[in-house]
């Protein structure tokens, strides 16, 4: 059995019992008088953060004072880069905050005051068996297309619920709170110019650090998120390889990124890709709590094989390229939103259970732009519920950083006007800004007759078809 990456806590007589796997660290947070503020548990960069952080060792001391929470989100918070949970206490209100990306996933239940990164993690056999939401799971997950998950705060099991990105547990009432971003005073004000200078810097910085800190293996495809990150390599050709699984011959994912790597100087390797076994593919559905099911399932022994000790992929890239609007980005804000538009733009069917969480994660933010409302639902009722989900058992095997899950990228991808940003403009600025040459190559294009067949094919599929139906009539 694969020890599960992530934390457990149960309150006990009104105290903490905190347990994390062997893949993550404890640090203390304290003030610069010594005292303690609370805990954080994952790993972090200790040479990427922001000011008035001090990381030694396993403390992170906060040498700027600290009003209140909304400074504590803003400056710390949001200051800190890796995976990685945050338990504020003694000096602070008593809170549980993921990362910006929801790194290590969080599952709770009120009754008991247990958490864990999935559900199986701290409920007994029995439990399981009888919280088991099994009419849910069965018209989500079993009779669904590929690819499916239970979005919202919802989980397969019943009383248990999620801790999505940009939300934080209240430990005293054990109910979720958003906490960024603010609907009072949002706009679509970001000029486009500053906003590629700043993601491109700190798509450098990271990939600086983590590279200097860790012996890091870059995901590589023939996508634009991969594309971002190659870019992001430029001056760091030693520190780097880039990795793509499958065969030479098996598709552009594979064809592409050889290419460019040869042609810039980069290490690349093609990791073949090992098949899970019936007995791997139980223990997945177990640690994921049952909760998704994905093509990653079928191969995921397939990371066991790679010699880093940290991965970087390009997941939360997809809303700096209007994702869930790409099709109508020029009139997506004309309309307000509706939890059913939302789902449908996930390609979700409308399960009531979804919906009513759906509802309830709506109605604070009602008030943003329909773009901003499809960006945050991409990153919290996808990533969150859906990748994020799937961390118990992927990072079991090798753990991966996201360099777009940076607070102020998000920011910045939400804010810029979706006409100035398009779906290919911002990219391909930041991309030039970080290493033009890197963009002379085209995006998952052979530039032949296969750009057209795949496609054709690709829609051929039932599943596919289904989805992109949901996505274009939502």
């Amino acid at each position: 059995m694969l020890e599960p990456f992530g934390l457990t806590m149960h309150i006990k007589n009104g105290r903490p019992d905190v347990s994390i796997s062997s893949h993550l660290k404890h640090y203390k947070i304290q003030n610069q008088q010594g005292e303690s503020l609370g805990d954080l548990y994952g790993l972090i960069l200790h040479t990427y953060h922001g000011k008035g952080l001090k990381i030694q060792e396993h403390i992170i001391t906060i040498t700027q004072p600290i009003k209140d929470m909304f400074e504590f989100e803003k400056n710390i918070l949001s200051h800190l880069h890796g995976n990685f949970v945050i338990h504020t206490h003694t000096g602070l209100p008593e809170r549980l905050y993921p990362d910006c990306g929801g790194s290590i996933p969080i599952v709770y239940c009120s009754d008991s005051q247990r958490l864990g990164s999935s559900a199986s993690m701290f409920l007994s056999e029995d439990e399981y068996q009888k919280r088991f939401a099994r009419e849910r799971h069965n018209a989500i997950i079993e009779n669904e297309v590929s690819g499916s998950w239970i979005s919202g705060d919802l989980t397969a099991h019943h009383g248990i619920l999620r801790i999505l990105p940009n939300f934080y547990l209240d430990l005293n009432s054990w109910q979720t709170h958003r906490f960024w971003p603010i609907a009072d005073g949002f706009s679509l004000d970001l000029n486009l110019d500053v906003a590629v200078n700043d993601i491109a810097d700190s798509l450098r910085s990271f990939t600086k650090s983590v590279t200097t800190e860790y012996n890091t293996g870059i995901t590589a495809t023939a996508g634009f998120d991969s594309r971002l990150l190659i870019a992001a390599c430029k001056g760091l050709e030693e520190q780097c390889e880039l990795f793509t699984f499958g065969t030479e011959s098996q598709g552009i994912d594979q064809y592409l990124p050889a290419l460019i790597s040869k042609q810039l100087g980069l290490s690349h390797r093609l990791v073949p890709v090992i098949e899970s076994t019936k007995a791997q593919k139980v223990e997945w559905d177990r640690l994921v709590s049952d909760v998704v099911r994905e093509g990653t399932r079928d191969f995921y022994p397939t990371l066991k094989q790679l010699n880093y000790d940290i991965i970087l992929t390009g997941m939360y890239g997809e809303t700096g390229r209007c994702r869930l609007y790409r099709q109508d980005f020029e009139t997506i804000n004309e309309k307000p939103a509706t939890a059913e538009f939302v789902l449908s733009r996930l390609t979700l069917p409308l399960h009531p259970d979804v919906v009513e969480s759906v509802e309830k994660w709506l109605d604070p933010i009602i008030s943003l732009p329909r773009s901003a409302i499809l960006d945050l639902a991409f990153n919290e009722l996808r990533f969150g519920s859906w990748a994020m989900a799937q961390a118990p058992v992927q990072k079991s095997q090798k753990i991966a950083f996201m360099p777009f899950a940076q607070r102020n990228i998000q920011d910045a991808f939400m804010r810029v006007q979706p006409t100035e940003q398009t779906t290919d403009r911002l990219f391909t600025m930041i991309g030039k800004k970080l290493w033009p040459e890197a963009m002379t190559y085209p995006i998952n294009k052979y530039g032949d007759y296969r750009d057209y067949l795949s496609p054709l094919l690709k829609r051929l599929n039932k599943d596919s078809f289904i989805r992109f139906w949901r996505d274009r009539f939502a």
